[in-house]
Formats: C-alpha cells, sequence, structure tokens
C-alpha cells in the first residue's frame, strides 16, 4: 500500500495507519462490552420476577464474584442470562467482519 506513495509521505501514512487501528480496536471493544451489559440487564429483568430480583440485577451488574457465589435455580438463571449477552456480542461482532469482509473485497487492485 506504501509503495505508491513517496518516501517523505511514508511516516505520516504510517502514523495515521496506526491511529485508526487502535482507534478501531478500542471501539470494538467498547461497542462488545456494551452490547454485552445491555443484552445481559435485558435478559435478567426478563428473567427474574419476584422480591429481591431488583437487588439481585444491580448486583449480578455490578460484581462478577457476586454472581460465582450464587446457588441453584438463581444462579443457572443469572449464568443463562451472561451466555446469552456473549451470544449477542459473538454475533454482533461477526456481523462487523462480514461487513468488513465486503468492503474488503470490494478494493480494487491498481497497477503501479
Amino acid at each position: 500500500m506504501t509503495a505508491s506513495l513517496p518516501v517523505e509521505e511514508i511516516a505520516m501514512a504510517t502514523s495515521v495507519y496506526m491511529l485508526l487501528v487502535s482507534f478501531a480496536m478500542t471501539a470494538g471493544v467498547t461497542i462488545s462490552n456494551s452490547v454485552l451489559g445491555l443484552v445481559f440487564q435485558r435478559q435478567l429483568r426478563a428473567n427474574l420476577h419476584g422480591p429481591g430480583s431488583e437487588m439481585v440485577i444491580k448486583r449480578a451488574m455490578a460484581d462478577t464474584d457476586y454472581i460465582a457465589h450464587l446457588t441453584g435455580h438463581l444462579r443457572d438463571v443469572v449464568v443463562d442470562c451472561y451466555l446469552a449477552g456473549l451470544n449477542q456480542t459473538y454475533l454482533f461482532s461477526l456481523g462487523c467482519s462480514l461487513v468488513g469482509a465486503f468492503f474488503g473485497l470490494s478494493i480494487r487492485h491498481h497497477q503501479l
């Protein structure tokens, strides 16, 4: 890619490329974590009902150590909700990868 650039512009192109890569990685992790949190919370609210459920939801969202110490049916429900969130995160990442692959395939190669 840099073969078509003048020598004096290669450093600038490399710097911009590294800036974009670091931004994209940060944005990707942030968005994936947001998807996980949103789906996890939505699943908890849909599956936990009754007295004390709001406290369980708040603590499960805030502390994974709390989830590790749950037992019985409550633990199963919370873990299933977390797994549903992970599933949506993976599907979101797959969708982004497919969009990136589509755009990558549409790039035309030019002869130098």
